[in-house]
């Protein structure tokens, strides 16, 4: 249901779920996407999205249609017989509420994820959780288990016994291959040093007197593909690709270097990723540019 009980007083939402209620079997849920006030009004985007609304529904809808808090909506839902309520809030305006008939007693909650592309599927749970929905799955579905997952859309998984590593080695070669810099002289530095005189910045916007890139030179392509594996695994070069993504709409040779120059450091560092440790360390790790500034607009 999605705005029905907002429209209705307290009495006639009790009847609408309890007749809700009579419907579902033990175990059903009724799933209702309403606005939510929050407990205490402010100057949220929430207060104000919600404010709004209530003139909307009085004015459009119904005038006795009223915005409820979270626990107004759960003693509708006990009024009904609905013992529990979970909400999940989507946006500053609507959230969904799940009402669930069954026992009032809290009881042990397994969440599965499954990642379904095309005709492979990948599972998240406990390993005894991904049994139990295996031997389901395959109740219902024809399939086979491969075990655990080991590449997927571009992503390398190796498991290891104190964590999983995941790279996109397999990926950069093609990269590097598409653009004709699989055999490029490695770098080990990600960039150039940019220069605190706007004029000499090798990534400064374009000049009267330069050409554009033409058709040939796949500037956007080769963006995209350093996107995707920035976003991906490989964080230590996003800086400077989101630098590079700036001047997709007029790149010139100066822009087309700076790409190849990411290219030959993904040359000499493909086999790097993200190690994830079963072992949790209680601290905190940051790092950051201490200048962070327009290198153009610093003043000392």
């Amino acid at each position: 249901m999605k705005w029905v009980l907002t429209t209705w007083t307290d009495e006639e939402c009790k009847q609408i779920m309890r007749n809700c209620y009579n419907a579902l079997p033990v175990g059903g849920k009724m799933i209702a996407c309403e606005p939510v006030l929050p407990q205490e009004s402010d100057n949220s985007l929430r207060t104000r999205a919600l404010l709004e609304g209530d003139i909307f529904v009085m004015t459009i809808y119904r005038a006795k249609g009223k915005h409820r808090t979270e626990e107004e909506f759960r003693q509708l839902g006990l009024s009904a017989g609905f013992p529990r309520l979970q909400a999940f809030y989507i946006d500053h305006f609507y959230t969904v509420l799940e009402f669930q008939k069954g026992s009032s007693e809290k009881t042990e909650v397994s969440l599965t994820i499954l990642e379904v592309y095309i005709n492979d599927l990948n599972i998240i749970r406990t390993p005894e959780g991904i049994l139990e929905t295996t031997d389901y799955l395959k109740k219902e579905f024809e399939m086979k288990d491969l075990g655990k997952t080991r590449y997927c859309l571009g992503l390398q998984i190796e498991h290891f016994s104190n964590g999983i590593f995941v790279h996109q080695s397999s990926y950069t070669e093609k990269v590097l291959k598409r653009f004709y810099m699989d055999k490029a002289h490695p770098l080990n530095s990600l960039m150039v040093v940019r220069s605190l005189e706007v004029n000499k910045d090798p990534f400064r916007p374009k000049e009267k007197n330069e050409k554009l890139l033409g058709p040939k030179v796949s500037y956007l392509s080769a963006i995209g593909a350093l996107i995707y594996l920035a976003n991906c695994s490989r964080p230590d070069i996003a800086f400077l690709v989101n630098l590079l993504a700036r001047y997709s709409f007029a790149p010139t040779l100066r822009h087309w270097s700076g790409v190849k120059h990411l290219l030959r450091y993904l040359r000499g560092t493909s086999d790097m990723g993200l190690f994830y440790s079963k072992i949790s360390k209680p601290e905190l790790l940051g790092y950051t540019d201490v200048g962070f500034f327009d290198p153009h607009k610093v003043r000392s």
